[in-house]
């Protein structure tokens, strides 16, 4: 009687699986077992049953959720992949079901897209670095003009200070003559 109760279920279980459900090389996909309501401590045991030639999936690149009951894994190459996930209790299959999945590569607008952005942000760094040049070379300038500014200032504060050093010796002299002028007197 028990197993008559499983064939129903089982058949249940079957008919909901995928039936190539499509997606893409690099995309993430999540795939959920149905949950059996009538039983509990379950182990969900997942298997690759089929996937293109050129993939190198392995069940290690297979990581699970909710204790096993959901799987996720990313396509590596285009073409068809199949799951199948095996309800065990004790070691006793409930049930199994299988997903499909068709995988393709991006499409030729989606590269057209990808190509057209990427162009896009070289233009957008290409000017950013001819900005950045530009605001460089006026900092240059600003700052060869200071360096000139100064020089100048120094120039004229030494021809100043030469100038009072000048006066101060006349000044000197000056006195003097006055002293010896006086002296004389």
């Amino acid at each position: 009687m028990r197993k008559l109760l499983y064939l129903p279920i089982l058949l249940f279980l079957i008919s909901c699986g995928g039936k190539g459900v499509e997606g893409q090389v690099g995309q993430i996909i999540s795939i959920a077992a149905e949950e059996n309501l009538e039983e509990t401590n379950v182990d969900y045991n997942w298997i690759i049953m089929g996937q293109p030639d050129g993939s190198l999936l392995s069940p290690k690149d297979l990581k699970y959720k909710n204790n096993g009951q959901e799987m996720i894994f990313t396509p590596d190459y285009p073409g068809d992949y199949n799951f199948e996930v095996s309800v065990t209790k004790f070691g006793d299959e409930l049930s199994s079901q299988s997903f499909f999945f068709t995988i393709s590569d991006f499409t030729e607008a989606e590269e057209e897209e990808i190509e057209d952005e990427t162009a896009k942000e070289e233009e957008w760094l290409k000017e950013s670095l001819d900005d950045y040049g530009q605001v460089e070379e006026e900092i240059e300038e600003e700052v060869e003009e200071e360096i000139e500014e100064e020089e100048i200032e120094e120039e004229e504060e030494e021809e100043e200070e030469e100038e009072e050093e000048e006066e101060e010796e006349e000044e000197e002299e000056r006195k003097k003559r006055k002293m010896s002028l006086l002296k004389k007197v």
